[in-house]
């Protein structure tokens, strides 16, 4: 090759490196801006949802369908911040799961229950052949157990407890925590949990005591009963029913009298578990996303919420107002957590246990009346709600 081939050959060479850094500059720079021109001009896709669940059916108990036209609502703190600072923002949704319901069908562990529960085969009064119920009655009290729904119940004969007056006394409540070791010692023996579940309960007692034959609040020194509520868990947070003072296991225990042997109990305990293991099909590792608390506050405060208890000053139980008659003035709330809600009594209805926001604080009737209340509200985003 002569020295003028060799020269133009090289010049080519050098040429096309030259043209392929000049491309090569001219896509790097190019291409971030038309990527975000892309994305300007076409509409931005929305997360992938391969499941949508119905929306949860809150049951509003007629004693708390209030007119709230008028009432002054107010939130405590700010949503924006109590928002950012949430440990979580998705949550797991659970399904009921029947086929892991305890046989009580059969007469002998139906007894079995009745005798931790104090009762024999003279208090038995229907072994369900008929009524589809076995029935214990004895010293005022009833116990139950229906065969087909599976509930327990033991309740005082009388629709209140003046009668067990004389054998109670106050002074027994040491502390708050003094009721809860008798709870957990009683459900442990009923075998209807294991270790972890049992560590799972959370147990909130309230204090309370007579006044002129009625039930009102107290503190643990002067309490005659505590009525202690048993909250399961879920992902680490409360399941709450219809009535937030009204759960699926309750207790009253007594303070007694030392020489009354016999401790009273009031138990009452539901039939199904939530299954945990056969979680619904759902967004992003089987997770729901969480409405945002600034926008679930301004939906509040327009009165979208449900009532699930309020309580006055001085009474020991939720209050079931007049509906067409009670004006409330003022609501304002000074706290809120998350939890799930589990309309146990109306599965058709609700299918899934959801999260939800459960606010408390302050109201204020027209009549100057005031108490606690307590709300609910759905915590799912909407996106994926049917």
């Amino acid at each position: 090759m002569k020295l003028y081939e060799v020269s133009n050959f090289i010049r080519k060479i050098i040429n096309i490196v030259i043209g392929i850094v000049v491309v090569i500059s001219i896509y790097i720079y190019v291409q971030p801006i038309a990527t975000q021109f892309i994305a300007s001009v076409q509409p931005e896709k929305g997360p992938e949802i391969p499941y949508k669940m119905n929306k949860i059916n809150f049951t509003i108990d007629p004693g708390f369908n209030l007119s709230l036209a008028g009432t002054r609502i107010n939130y405590l703190g700010n949503p924006n911040s109590q928002w950012e600072n949430l440990d979580t923002k998705t949550l797991m949704v659970y399904e009921y799961n029947f086929s892991s319901v305890e046989d009580i069908d059969y007469t002998p562990k139906a007894k079995q229950v009745a005798l931790q529960l104090g009762y024999d085969d003279l208090n038995q009064r229907d072994n369900a052949e008929v009524s589809n119920k076995y029935i214990w009655i004895k010293n005022g009290l009833i116990f139950e157990i229906d065969k087909i729904s599976k509930k327990m119940v033991q309740v005082p004969q009388q629709t209140n407890f003046a009668s067990y007056k004389q054998y109670l006394s106050s002074g027994n409540f040491l502390t708050l925590e003094s009721p809860k070791p008798y709870v957990m010692s009683f459900l442990n023996a009923t075998g209807k949990f294991n270790e972890t579940e049992l560590k799972e309960l959370e147990l909130e007692p309230q204090f309370i005591k007579f006044e002129s034959n009625n039930l009102v609040e107290s503190n643990n020194i002067a309490a005659e009963l505590s009525y202690v509520k048993v909250f399961r868990k879920l992902s680490n947070l409360k399941v709450v029913s219809k009535r937030y003072e009204f759960p699926q296991i309750y207790f009253y225990v007594s303070s007694l009298r030392p020489e009354i042997e016999t401790n009273f109990k009031n138990y009452r305990f539901m039939h199904f578990k939530v299954n945990k293991l056969n979680y619904t099909p759902a967004f992003q590792s089987y997770e729901f996303a969480l409405r945002p608390l600034p926008d679930v506050v301004n939906d509040l405060k327009q009165g979208n919420f449900i009532i699930s208890d309020i309580k006055f000053v001085g009474e020991a139980f939720a209050a079931t107002p007049d509906p067409a008659t009670t004006k409330v003035q003022t609501i304002t709330f000074d706290s809120f957590e998350l939890g799930y809600y589990d309309n146990y009594e109306e599965t058709i209805n609700n299918e899934f246990v959801q999260p939800i926001y459960i606010f408390k604080g302050t109201v204020e009737l027209e009549t100057g009346n005031r108490g606690r209340i307590t709300v609910y509200t759905s915590a799912i985003n909407p996106i994926f709600i049917n």
